[in-house]
């Protein structure tokens, strides 16, 4: 069996569930990876969390991928899976 955390980035995440938790995947809030590609704070949000991710050796989801460009942006910072939500 596989966890993932959910929606990472929203409300009130602590940075230390992820070395306490046993998850295997972060899945990126979809209000970042919706306008990262207009927002540069989200799009440093993006990198930051694929980064921190893969530093855990965690996998990680960009969800909110709904066009083509979007696709694209969100698998250019590293995320694993991009998901259409």
């Amino acid at each position: 069996m596989r966890i993932s955390l959910d929606d990472f980035g929203s409300g009130q995440t602590s940075l230390g569930y992820l070395s306490a938790l046993p998850i295997h995947e972060l899945k990126i809030d979809k209000s970042f990876v919706t306008d990262m590609l207009v927002n540069s704070a989200h799009a440093a949000d993006v990198r930051s969390i694929v980064d921190l991710g893969h530093n855990l050796s965690l996998s990680v989801v960009g969800e909110g991928v709904e066009t083509e460009r979007r696709s694209r942006c969100s698998a250019t910072p590293g995320c694993d899976i991009a998901r259409v939500s």
